[in-house]
This record gives C-alpha cells, sequence and structure tokens, in this order.
C-alpha cells in the first residue's frame, strides 16, 4: 500500500519512495550488442484470386540469455503475428500527391486469428558478455525476417516466371502477379 510517500507492506515494514526511485549504479558501453535470428515459412497460393495462407511459420532468434522465456516465446510469436500480416494484408497506400488513401481500418485490414498460423519459436541463448545479465534485445526480432520469409515464400510458390519485387504479398499483387506470368511468351 502507498501511504505517506511510503511503501508499505503488511506488518507494518516500509520503504519510502525516495529510496525505491533512488539510483544505485550506472551501465555504459562503447559498442552496441547485436543479436542474431532468422524466419521461415510454408505457403499455399491460390490461382484463382491470390489468396495466400500460411501453413507454417518458424523463426529462431539469439537473445544472449532469456530472462522470462515465456513472455518472450509470446512477444515473438506476437511480432512474428505483426510481419505476417504486414506481409499479406497490411498496406499503407498513398495518391501521387502523397495523400494517405490507407485512412481507417476499413482500408487497413489487420490478421486474425484465422489467418495465422501456430508461430514455432526457437530461443537460442548464445551468452553475451557485454553486459551485466548477458542478454540482447529479442522481443521485437519477430517481426524482422517476416515480411522476407512470406514474400520469399510467395516467390518460391509463384516460380521464376512470377515477379515479387515488394515484401506486401496482398492478394491483389500475387494474382496480378500471376496474370502478368501467364500472359508472358
Amino acid at each position: 500500500m502507498l501511504r505517506d510517500g511510503a511503501a508499505t507492506a503488511d506488518g507494518g515494514r516500509a520503504v519510502s519512495l525516495t529510496d525505491i526511485g533512488a539510483v544505485r549504479g550506472r551501465f555504459e558501453k562503447a559498442q552496441m550488442t547485436a543479436s542474431f535470428g532468422g524466419a521461415v515459412c510454408r505457403v499455399a497460393v491460390n490461382p484463382a484470386d491470390g489468396g495466400v495462407r500460411v501453413e507454417r511459420f518458424a523463426l529462431a532468434h539469439d537473445v544472449g540469455r532469456a530472462v522470462n522465456p515465456r513472455l518472450l516465446t509470446g512477444q515473438l510469436a506476437g511480432a512474428a503475428a505483426q510481419g505476417i500480416g504486414g506481409a499479406l494484408l497490411e498496406e499503407i497506400a498513398y495518391d501521387s500527391n502523397g495523400q494517405p488513401l490507407t485512412t481507417s481500418f476499413a482500408d487497413y485490414t489487420l490478421p486474425t486469428a484465422a489467418e495465422l498460423p501456430n508461430v514455432e519459436v526457437t530461443i537460442l541463448e548464445y551468452g553475451c558478455s557485454d553486459n551485466p545479465l548477458g542478454i540482447k534485445g529479442g522481443g521485437e526480432a519477430g517481426i524482422v525476417g517476416a515480411l522476407g520469409a512470406v514474400a520469399n515464400a510467395v516467390a518460391d510458390a509463384l516460380g521464376p516466371e512470377a515477379e515479387i519485387v515488394n515484401s506486401s504479398v496482398s492478394p491483389a499483387r500475387v494474382w496480378q502477379a500471376l496474370n502478368h506470368r501467364r500472359r508472358s511468351p
């Protein structure tokens, strides 16, 4: 309970809020710490409408040391879902004057559980000696490889004749790539 500028526990033991917030030390380092990872997926493409379904998605990411593996797994899977949505559904469009055409969620579709596979997460722990906890970044890493993994899986599914030059593989773009391939000599 907070009372009279202190956090008080049952039994009356109290610590002042100024003591809780006091800086006890500082950690600085000259260089950044880098992590690494990768993502792969398998997709199915419907040639009739250009729809893409991600059938399987897996990612692995080095976090140095996983302080809370369960939470980190959820963060990585959620970030991968965001990346999958970015590849398949989400696109911010502009007109020739630079005015946004994507102005509401009616224009900007987000994925639901129906569009997402179970994301398989592998946490790699290659310790880091550059900081006291041995940790590296991790929670946002699931999105980093998702766009490329999905776009490349779609490109692979369409074959070398269909050109995919954007990480957005919306049904309209995939349908256009399929139809361009059919018309090419």
